[in-house]
């Protein structure tokens, strides 16, 4: 965990393309709305009270990677929301492997040693929605 920690707490952005800066320090909380409902994102606590499963869309360049990162970094800090991990789904592009291939790949990173058959009840049965996204 620490070290994705430090993976991901640093990112480089059009201003500083040659230097990482340090993610907390640049992220501006955005408004999500779900519903009627009009939540700021710095309050990860309160998307996962509405719900257990997040979709989070949008165009090229509009900030999802870095919102999740955030989220990420966030609920390591809150320490309410269990275990997060945090995958990069784009590198799944180039794995040569399905998808719960490489999920276990990925989580075995994490001390996550689970069967191909572990992590398709895990995700049948939401159980990732207590554990972090994957």
């Amino acid at each position: 965990i620490k070290r994705t920690h430090k993976k991901y707490s640093k990112t480089k952005t059009l201003l500083y393309k040659n230097d990482p800066v340090n993610l907390m320090d640049i992220y501006v909380a955005t408004g999500l709305k779900v519903g009627e409902k009009n939540i700021l994102t710095d309050k990860i606590s309160e998307l996962f009270d509405i719900s257990n499963r997040l979709l989070v869309t949008g165009t090229a360049g509009s900030g999802k990677s870095i919102f999740l990162k955030y989220l990420f970094l966030q609920s390591l800090k809150e320490k309410k929301l269990g275990v997060p991990v945090f995958i990069e789904l784009r590198l799944l592009n180039n794995a040569n492997v399905g998808l719960l291939e490489f999920l276990q790949k990925n989580l075995s990173g994490f001390s996550l040693n689970l069967t191909l058959e572990q992590i398709r009840v895990c995700l049948k049965m939401e159980v990732y929605s207590h554990t972090g996204w994957l």
